[in-house]
């Protein structure tokens, strides 16, 4: 069996007034197994700002219609400081800072080769 590799780049937000996210995603299927992996830049003063992340979970369930549901959750540890500058045109909204948490829902086709939805969830303060 062949490696099925999917590499996704988008803005992902879920509605008008959203914070900014970019991910930069690579799935990947093999007889090895699955794995995810994202880097992600936050929409920040007008700029797509590149965090440093740790991957702290990652799990796949199959559903019952034959999809597989994809939960990532990141924890942002910092951003990245860089002289690039890369306008961040979407239609949501920017940061003041950066998020402290990133987690992420797929659906995927029954080979995992196609992104049927996501949803991606922001947290921009610690929950006390």
């Amino acid at each position: 069996m062949t490696d099925t590799d999917l590499t996704l780049n988008g803005v992902a937000k879920t509605d008008t007034g959203a914070a900014n996210i970019f991910l930069s995603q690579t799935l990947t299927s093999s007889f090895e197994g699955f794995s995810y992996a994202a880097n992600i830049s936050a929409g920040m003063n007008g700029e797509w700002i590149p965090l440093n992340t740790t991957l702290n979970l990652t799990s796949i369930e199959r559903l019952l219609s034959g999809n597989y549901l994809v939960t990532a959750v990141f924890t942002v540890e910092s951003v990245v400081e860089t002289s690039i500058q890369i306008a961040a045109t979407a239609n949501g909204r920017d940061l003041t800072a950066a998020p402290k948490q990133v987690i992420t829902r797929l659906v995927l086709n029954p080979s995992k080769t196609e992104i049927m939805a996501q949803a991606v969830y922001v947290i921009e303060t610690r929950a006390k």
